[in-house]
């Protein structure tokens, strides 16, 4: 029973299950094996060096516009995970209920429509004046997320 790393498309094949190994496969230790995957899910990349072994690198930072971009999607994420936490689909969807007849859902509409707003404000601040250099600094310096209400 051995593991086996190919670079092209990066995969991982074990014999136990995988019958054709290829000629270019580069048998490794569970241990190998074990730590390119743990370094992928710490953010890590698995790549390949000059002889065609797996090597984890470091992913740099976006900048520029990615940065940017990358830095929008995340906010988009935390606001919609806040929505989805509280019972919506996304935030879109919250935010509809904003005229409900229903005291406990425009609450919660208004309160996450007033923090929706105070993050972009907060967001477009950043983009436009002194920005982070990282999506996680970016995301640190915006608004906490409001308490849901209890009507």
């Amino acid at each position: 029973m051995s593991k086996y790393f190919v670079a092209d498309p990066v995969s991982f094949l074990d014999d136990r299950i995988h019958k054709d190994i290829p000629s270019n496969a580069v048998l490794i230790t569970d241990e190998q094996w074990q730590s390119l995957l743990l370094g992928q899910a710490n953010g890590q990349a698995i790549s390949v060096d000059k002889k065609g072994n797996p090597v984890l690198i470091d992913i740099p930072d976006p900048t520029g516009n990615d940065l940017i971009v990358a830095c929008e999607m995340s906010a988009q994420g935390l606001l919609d995970t806040t929505a989805k936490a509280w019972g919506y689909d996304s935030l879109v969807a919250a935010a509809s209920y904003a005229n409900s007849t229903n005291p406990q859902f425009k609450a919660e509409a208004e309160a996450l429509i007033a923090w929706r707003d105070n993050l972009w404000a907060e967001a477009y601040t950043m983009e436009t004046g002194k920005m982070p250099t990282n999506v996680n600094d970016f995301v640190a310096a915006l608004p906490v997320a409001p308490t849901k209400p209890a009507i």
